[in-house]
């Protein structure tokens, strides 16, 4: 009776398809907004990037008339990573990075479970089973990028330790 036109199976199917659709309307609402934080974040860090280009001049001048203060204001503290991309630059911390691969290494370990347990699961409708296993499979690849966003950076804030920046 799985393929029938009407009757349990086909109303399942029918509420499965609706939950996918407004998870498909959601993500792509999120998208646009992600999009235009990018756009806006990518604005102010032009912004500041030239700000930091004055300052680093005033900075320079003042150093060779004997002020060393904005030296010491514009100095890096602790150990930082910067990642370039066509956005600017980032700088993260160990924290930052150590707090990425917590977050990779949660995900990692409650989703292994839930699937564990989705798997010793029965007598559910099939469209809970395929909504449950596209949740598992993007908090997987979430995993997966924040541990190699975290491990990039982590080595790179060794590396920063090392050279002594």
């Amino acid at each position: 009776m799985p393929f029938a036109a009407d009757g349990p199976a086909h109303d399942d199917s029918a509420r499965c398809d609706g939950l996918v659709e407004g998870v498909v309307e959601r993500f792509g609402q999120a998208v646009n907004a992600a999009a235009r934080d990018v756009a806006r974040d990518h604005a102010r860090d032009h912004a500041r990037d030239h700000a930091r280009e004055w300052r680093g001049h005033e900075a320079a001048s003042a150093s060779l008339l004997g002020t060393h203060a904005w030296a010491r204001r514009l100095g890096r503290t602790g150990s930082t990573h910067e990642l370039s991309s066509h956005t600017g630059t980032v700088r993260m911390t160990r924290k930052v990075a150590a707090f990425l691969l917590a977050v990779a290494v949660w995900n990692i370990a409650t989703y292994t479970n839930f699937t564990y347990n989705l798997a010793n699961t029965s007598g559910r409708p099939t469209g809970y089973y395929v909504a449950h296993a596209i949740l598992i499979v993007v908090n997987m690849a979430i995993a997966v990028v924040l541990a190699i966003l975290g491990v990039r950076a982590w080595r790179a804030s060794t590396a920063d330790t090392r050279a002594g920046r």
